[in-house]
């Protein structure tokens, strides 16, 4: 054709068995192409299907047979699944696929089976060594499961579901069941192999703390809230005298823990009295205990014990005191007087340290207990003396050694500690 030097134009022919033909293109250029089979069929009545427009049939080979494949009327090829045996998979009038699924069970198959709703139902077997045993279900359909040991020996279950064992350690050769307390707190000793002497030692945790010096080893009920031990010096607490030649001092000759105590030498004028106090910024509730340690030089008319709780509307006091003219330990009533607990002899030398605590229940208004040398007197039956107060909440406990008359003494103070939560 002729066209302009910048254009050129072709023409394309196809071959058709022994000729060639020109290969057309449309308006817009583009090739057209038509698909032959080696058969034609033309749609029968239709006037306005020519030759090059006949439909063409697929066709599949089954064995030695052309089958022409099916379409439905939106043209769309129709396929039926089946397996290898010859039988066709089932579809059902919403359109989905249904299927027995099968197990095998020794050399034949099983159909599973499902529920009305459809869930596979299914049963579990486990081998125990001789047969197959069903895995067994609770009425919840919860799989029921009992652990045991490789010695054929199941775990117990108590009543609550919790799983109970017994834990044992071995001594030598010879298993031992580990104890428990009570509340079921693992009881621990740690031991040493032997002493100087080839015997064997036996330390549990609480004695552990006492030879190390604990400042809690005496009585190791309640939480602590406030301990004083002097080693750091007085911090948190206020010394206080009244008299000639009254004293609060440090001091590092005479202690039992720490390498300190509190030297409380008393006044021979005015109050006759040296006293150490310690504060907390809060009321504690419930039971509480009020524990101190002191040795002395020699021996003060009075030794007192003072713990004070205020909650901001009263004052609960739970004094307490040692009376050198009849050697009693006394308590403080609701009614404002001492009345005797137990009798109380001080020990004579400076470094033998004795040890008293008593406990109260500010809630129930009332004591609860007071250890002395190592025995427990149940004051129960005592209430305290409660003034009402609006001050603040908060406490103090303070030791003092008092006088009658104008001679002055010295005690020692090793420790004071004030527990809430006592039992």
């Amino acid at each position: 054709m002729e066209l302009p030097d910048w254009l050129r134009g072709i023409v394309l022919l196809g071959r058709d068995g022994l000729e060639y033909r020109v290969v057309g293109v449309d308006a817009d250029g583009y090739l057209g192409v038509i698909l032959k089979a080696a058969a034609e069929v033309t749609i029968p009545g239709d006037v306005n299907v020519t030759q090059e427009d006949s439909i063409r049939q697929m066709q599949g080979a089954e064995g030695l047979n052309l089958r022409t494949v099916a379409v439905d009327a939106n043209g769309q090829i129709i396929m039926v699944p089946r397996g290898s045996t010859g039988n066709y998979l089932g579809v059902d009038a919403d359109g989905y696929m249904t299927t027995v699924i099968k197990g095998a069970a020794g050399a034949v198959l099983k159909t599973l089976i499902a529920d009305d709703d459809g869930r596979l139902i299914a049963r579990m077997n486990a081998w125990d060594g001789t047969v197959m045993r069903t895995v067994a279900v609770d009425t919840d359909g919860q799989m029921i499961m009992v652990p045991r040991g490789q010695s054929g020996h199941y775990l117990g279950v108590d009543s609550d579901g919790y799983m109970t064992t017994v834990m044992k350690g071995t001594y030598g050769a010879v298993l031992k069941t580990l104890a428990a307390d009570d509340e079921g707190y693992l009881v621990a000793i740690l031991k040493d192999n032997s002493d100087q002497w080839g015997k064997k030692i036996s330390v549990g945790l609480a004695e552990l703390a006492a030879r190390l010096g604990s400042p809690i080893s005496w009585d190791r009920r309640g939480q602590v809230v406030q301990m004083l031990t002097f080693e750091n010096g007085f911090g948190h607490c206020i010394g206080g005298t009244g008299g000639v030649g009254a004293l609060v001092e440090l001091n590092s000759g005479v202690f039992q823990t720490g390498g300190y105590s509190c030297k409380l030498k008393t006044g021979t004028t005015v109050s006759r009295s040296a006293s150490i106090t310690t504060y907390g910024d809060y009321s504690p509730s419930g039971r509480l205990g009020f524990e101190f340690t002191f040795s002395m030089a020699d021996q003060p008319d009075y030794v007192y014990a003072l713990g004070r709780v205020w909650t901001g509307m009263v004052e609960s006091r739970a004094y307490m005191r040692w009376v050198k003219a009849t050697n009693k330990l006394q308590i403080l009533n609701s009614g404002n007087v001492y009345e005797d607990v137990c009798a109380f002899q001080l020990p004579a030398v400076p470094g033998l340290f004795v040890s008293v605590k008593v406990v109260c229940d500010v809630s129930q208004q009332k004591w609860v207990r007071l250890l002395s040398r190592g025995t427990e007197y149940d004051i129960s039956g005592v209430f305290l003396y409660q003034p009402v107060s609006g001050t603040h909440p908060y406490f103090t406990y303070q030791i003092q050694a008092n006088e009658d008359a104008a001679v002055s003494h010295t005690i020692y103070v090793d420790r004071m500690i004030v527990t809430t939560d006592e039992p």
